[in-house]
């Protein structure tokens, strides 16, 4: 969760434009002891706004701070899984 926060404003910028029609997966139960993040993911959320005012509806951001997290780190994990992938493809 530290290197979501570590991102810089420009790579979370294109990762949320390029998932606009991102669906949250199936509802996992899952139990996460974390802090309360409200404070960071408003000031990353304003950020984006500043960037690119049409990012201000993405699903990312619906709800409480906890799912919004969830669904960047999410993100964040399929775009890390997607160039894996390309990178095996060129490796073949």
């Amino acid at each position: 969760m530290n290197k979501l926060f570590q991102c810089e404003p420009g790579f979370l910028e294109r990762l949320l434009r390029n998932s606009v029609d991102y669906k949250p997966a199936k509802k996992k139960r899952v139990n996460l002891h974390m802090p309360d993040l409200s404070v960071a993911l408003d000031e990353v959320y304003k950020e984006m706004i500043r960037r690119d005012h049409s990012l201000r509806f993405h699903p990312a951001f619906k709800r409480r701070w906890a799912p919004a997290v969830c669904r960047l780190l999410e993100l964040k994990w399929l775009r890390e899984e997607e160039l894996k992938k390309q990178g095996e493809k060129r490796t073949e």
